[in-house]
């Protein structure tokens, strides 16, 4: 199979980073443990039947979870990218492009949603019967596997690109304010309101750094301070600190799906297993925390059904 066409340019995604292990990329995708068990039980079979093929199943994944990334991230992709960009991730090795599109057709099956569908059907489209019968042999490997992906789960690194973006645009804020009022306390601002000088012990003759407003603050200054008291005591007022806030993801809806979360959990470890699926989603960053136990000290500043611990935590990660 090869097709010929121009393709946009691919060499730096910005939709998936590659995971560097098999546990990374699953621990990340629960959903990925049977397609990667598929892909070493489909070399065994190749094995058995007198032809060695070895499948680098890290790469393979990377790739097809690339394709992925562009699929439901970026609404200009069409069916001649798909095969141009898993080929760029693994070397225009032929083979290899399509074992990562057989298991991105068996990705996209078992993906809950109309673009998952649409995609896959695009993705079919004119293929050779050796690549159909591919996907139905790999597709007997995994076919007991009852778990499944969310279109979410493939916007989980660009969720968190732009938690990231948010966190520097608030530092660099920070730091600004930090900077006008330590340049405010170098060049302090006198008041006059008639003879009556508000700073006192300061000679205002002949000193150019001490500006003088001869009707109480300015104007711009006061409209500002005015805008402080009324708006910020509002953006701080009970937000959690783990709340990814964004477009895709405003507040209420955040805390629609916390509390979606929280009712249908049975246990603790239930719990804390949905809130990874949140922050996979790109919700929540609870893992900006530096312990299990702080972590757990947040979520139940926000909660009163569990009383969370670190070992929560810890066996919702171990038993993922």
């Amino acid at each position: 199979m090869h097709r010929f066409f121009m393709v946009k340019d691919i060499r730096h995604s910005p939709y998936y980073t590659n995971r560097s292990s098999i546990s990374a990329l699953v621990y990340d995708f629960p959903a990925d443990e049977p397609l990667v068990s598929g892909l070493r039980d489909m070399q065994t079979w190749y094995t058995t039947h007198g032809a060695y093929i070895d499948i680098p199943a890290l790469r393979v994944m990377n790739a097809a979870h690339q394709v992925a990334g562009y699929i439901f991230n970026d609404p200009d992709t069409d069916a001649y990218d798909y095969d141009m960009i898993a080929a760029h991730h693994l070397g225009n090795d032929p083979r290899l492009t399509i074992l990562a599109l057989i298991v991105l057709a068996t990705m996209l099956k078992r993906t809950n949603g109309d673009r998952a569908r649409s995609c896959r059907a695009i993705l079919l489209e004119d293929r050779a019967d050796d690549f159909m019968q591919g996907i139905s042999l790999y597709e007997r490997f995994i076919e007991k596997s009852e778990l499944y992906f969310a279109e979410e789960n493939f916007q989980t690194d660009v969720m968190a690109q732009i938690s990231r973006l948010t966190k520097q645009n608030e530092k660099l804020q920070h730091e600004l304010t930090q900077t006008k009022e330590d340049m405010s306390k170098q060049h302090p601002i006198i008041h006059v309101a008639g003879n009556y000088i508000a700073e006192q012990n300061i000679d205002i003759h002949d000193n150019h750094n001490c500006p003088i407003y001869a009707n109480g603050q300015p104007k711009e200054q006061l409209q500002h301070t005015q805008e402080t008291e009324l708006v910020e005591p509002q953006l701080a007022s009970c937000m959690p600190k783990f709340f990814c806030v964004s477009q895709r993801f405003p507040e209420q809806d955040i805390r629609e799906r916390l509390d979606a979360e929280l009712k249908q959990a049975t246990t603790k470890i239930d719990y804390c297993r949905g809130l990874y699926t949140l922050q996979h989603m790109g919700c929540i960053n609870i893992d900006q925390y530096a312990s299990d136990a702080k972590r757990a000290d947040a979520v139940n500043s926000y909660q009163t059904k569990f009383n969370l611990s670190a070992s929560d935590f810890c066996k919702a990660r171990i038993n993922k």
